[in-house]
């Protein structure tokens, strides 16, 4: 075993000059003589490259350096090679003519390069990176070449780094420590510790130059099991949250949702108590404290679709009903601030047509629709009103998400943000100033927004989701969750006797959202495998080792589309080189063979959310359309830049199906599928009920007929045909389907599809916010 003393390095300072080049520790970037911009590392990358500098002039073999970076995982021999080719082409180094890594055959890496630490720069000389509206503005508007190299480059956003001398103190406390220091160097938080598992981040748009320091928070909830949806009493003395038990048996294959009663508990790490006592097939989830602390609301709903807001006193009792729930709502209910009714966004009824926000009077049990103007297809859910009571502030669409206000009594709404992301969950602080909310880009992380700036500045907690906050005090709960997920695959899904999946590209990382190429001979999937989100591709029946995309970062929201041939694929996502450009999400086609990514030349002004491949260079792109709308594009890929051909606007997802020489479709506003031809002339409703549009991805396609994704009893994942009369196939008994479309390749042989590969945890944690 190696010696941890021996191989600590305690940074001298935030920068490193290794030869001719100049390592950013914090920031993981090599500036390289000649080159227009900084090239980022991953963490792994970079605690390789630490090592090397401690035994700098010697031989370090694979064994001790797989041993002290992965240290606790079963790595492969491919994840050394990726983080060593990495660090090469950072350096701009040659494997034949080494002047900064040199392999030694049979035996390791030896770094031959001179290294010295440099004086660290006071503070103001070097500006920090921020954003401008305008810039991005620009960005967005301007058409790219066809084969421009690198584009939409992501900078760190507002990293949530400690003081220099925070740091320096974290630093002396760890004995074996070149991962924790670099842990406390790149900004990455765990349990109140710094931790090397979150992936690093592009800039959100909004982002801050000034950096901020890391949070210690304490998990107060941690039984086994699912803890979640937690709220805070007024004065944060009381912490209420559903829980559902470790499910075991038939429970645990249903993928039955989290939270079957409510449980309240001080904020301290004690045992709970049973609030609530749901009648056999019901559950209770989502609790809010009502403004005078006395109450929580709660949602109880059954097993066949049911279901309605019910109150209950704090002290314990038998629950009366407020109301019953919005139809398409997400499960977020907010009191108004006198405790006369509650706010939510929804439907309802069944007639309605858009999704709206609702106030709900107690006196009558009856919702009405807040008078305020929105645009057709408009989706507004999980409301708060602002702790002064004048303001409503919303989230505006689902998986393209932005924070809107509006006055309590109605009118125009005004955009607050331009994230243009997945938000899960949000609240006011207790000034009502600004709002805390967690941001899934790389992972999901807790952010603040600023009313006063307008900017978003990093918390320091890269774990947290569902954050709640109490109304008169500064402490806040959330979610944790501890979740891996893994690529499988199995043979024949609509036939019940085919054998069990297996699981493909084993790593201590989560891999999700795999895609075939047309042969079904290769796969390409999304890992944080070596601590960072990026594009992998490898075998599609998981022989040999994946190999890793460099210079792209995907966005977690679709799997990538294949072109027909077999070695180019299109994503949505960053290229984390360029440190200098906005974060706006750009299309990009990747050679597989080469590794060069390029970006696209899109019609002007459209922000890509999803695509779909069609025959002859046509692609279906759902793109933003300003303030947050979504339109389904038909576009000539052949023309630069691309070129329009159709539209349908209010889409937030198309497939194209070759086996139907069709398009199928979920609209933004109403549950249900529909279905078009090629060129998206037609229309035909196949479903009028499934997929909801909170779940708008949550079906597949398979030899010209769609089916919805969805656990059943006794059953962790089922494929239902759509209209959903029909019974449905058990594709998977065992293993707990994560979200993510399901792959078919074109030949119906094989599925692969994305599942935990452990019994999810989820946890509650809290923070003091002064």
């Amino acid at each position: 075993m190696l010696n941890q003393h021996e191989n600590l390095v305690v940074p001298k300072s935030d920068h490193l000059k290794v030869g001719d080049c100049v390592v950013d520790i914090a920031r993981r970037d090599v500036q390289a003589p000649g080159a227009e911009a900084p090239r980022r590392i991953t963490v792994k990358a970079l605690q390789v490259l630490l090592v090397l500098v401690a035994h700098r002039g010697q031989v370090v073999s694979r064994e001790a350096l797989l041993e002290w970076v992965w240290s606790g995982t079963l790595p492969g021999d491919d994840v050394l090679t990726q983080a060593v080719t990495q660090l090469r082409k950072a350096f701009g180094d040659e494997r034949d003519a080494p002047r900064y890594l040199e392999t030694i055959a049979k035996g390791g890496y030896r770094l031959l390069a001179d290294v010295a630490w440099l004086p660290t720069r006071r503070a103001g000389e070097v500006p920090m990176t921020g954003f401008d509206p305008q810039a991005q503005a620009a960005a967005a508007d301007a058409p790219a070449a066809m084969d421009e190299a690198g584009g939409v480059a992501p900078a760190a956003i507002v990293p949530a780094a400690p003081s220099r001398r925070a740091g320096m103190k974290a630093m002396a406390l760890a004995a074996a420590a070149c991962l924790a220091l670099l842990a406390v160097f790149a900004g990455f938080a765990w349990r109140g510790a710094r931790s090397p598992s979150a992936p690093a981040r592009p800039a959100l748009p909004n982002a801050a130059g000034a950096q901020v320091p890391a949070m210690a928070f304490s998990v107060v909830a941690s039984q086994t099991g699912l803890e979640t949806m937690p709220s805070l009493s007024p004065d944060g003395s009381q912490l209420a949250y559903a829980m559902s038990p470790a499910p075991k048996g038939d429970e645990a294959l249903s993928g039955e949702s989290p939270g079957k009663a409510i449980y309240v508990q001080t904020t301290a790490a004690v045992a709970p108590r049973r609030l609530t006592e749901p009648p056999s097939g019901m559950r209770d989830s989502a609790p809010h404290w009502s403004p005078d602390g006395r109450q929580i609301l709660f949602l109880r709903a059954s097993e066949r679709g049911s279901c309605d807001l019910l109150v209950v006193a704090a002290s314990g009792g038998t629950p009366w009903q407020a109301g019953p729930c919005l139809l398409q709502s997400t499960g977020v209910y907010d009191w108004l601030p006198d405790g006369s009714g509650i706010i939510a966004g929804g439907m309802q009824d069944e007639r309605a047509t858009e999704v709206r926000l609702h106030i709900l009077s107690l006196k009558t049990g009856e919702w009405r629709p807040l008078a305020y103007k929105a645009n057709p297809g408009d989706v507004d859910i999980d409301p708060h009103v602002s702790p002064d009571g004048k303001w409503i502030v919303f989230r505006r669409n689902i998986s393209n998400s932005d924070f809107w206000r509006v006055p309590l009594a109605g009118g125009t709404p005004e955009r607050l943000t331009h994230l243009q992301g997945n938000v899960w969950g949000w609240d006011f602080m207790p000034d009502g100033k600004s709002i805390v909310f967690s941001y899934l880009r790389n992972g999901a992380g807790l952010y603040r927004f600023d009313f006063a700036s307008r900017q978003v500045t990093a918390l320091g907690i890269d774990s947290g989701q569902h954050p709640d906050i109490a109304a008169r005090a500064p402490v806040m709960a959330f979610e944790i969750s501890d979740q891996q997920t893994g690529l499988f695959r199995r043979a024949s899904p609509l036939d019940p006797k085919s054998a069990p999946a297996r699981r493909l590209f084993e790593s201590s990382g989560s891999d999700l959202m795999p895609s075939v190429s047309p042969d079904g001979t290769r796969i390409a999937f999304y890992s944080d495998r070596t601590r960072e989100l990026r594009l992998w591709f490898g075998n599609a029946d998981g022989s040999g080792s994946p190999a890793l995309v460099e210079d792209y970062v995907p966005i977690q929201r679709q799997p990538v589309r294949w072109m027909e041939d077999g070695n180019t694929v299109l994503s949505i996502g960053y290229a984390p080189t360029d440190a200098g450009a906005s974060a706006v999400p750009a299309l990009f086609a990747i050679d597989l063979r080469s590794g060069r990514v390029r970006k696209q030349a899109l019609p002007a002004g459209l922000v890509p959310v999803s695509l779909s491949l069609l025959p002859r260079q046509r692609v279906l792109l759902v793109a933003d359309m300003g303030d947050g709308r979504l339109s389904l594009r038909l576009l000539d890929a052949g023309a630069t830049p691309w070129r329009e051909l159709a539209r349908r606007d209010g889409v937030g997802e198309a497939r194209y199906d070759p086996a139907s020489d069709a398009v199928w479709y979920v609209r933004t506003d109403v549950p249900g599928l529909w279905r078009t031809d090629a060129a998206l002339a037609t229309q035909a409703n196949v479903d009028r009920e499934q997929p909801w549009v909170y779940w708008m991805r949550m079906w597949m396609l398979a030899q010209g007929k769609p089916y919805s994704v969805q656990p059943g009893a006794g059953c962790a994942m089922a494929l239902r045909p759509m209209p959903g009369s029909t019974p449905a196939y058990c594709m998977e008994r065992e293993l707990r389907y994560a979200n993510g479309e399901p792959v078919l390749t074109r030949d119906a042989g094989w599925l692969y599809f994305s599942a935990s590969v452990r019994p999810e945890n989820i946890d509650i944690g809290t923070v003091r916010l002064d």
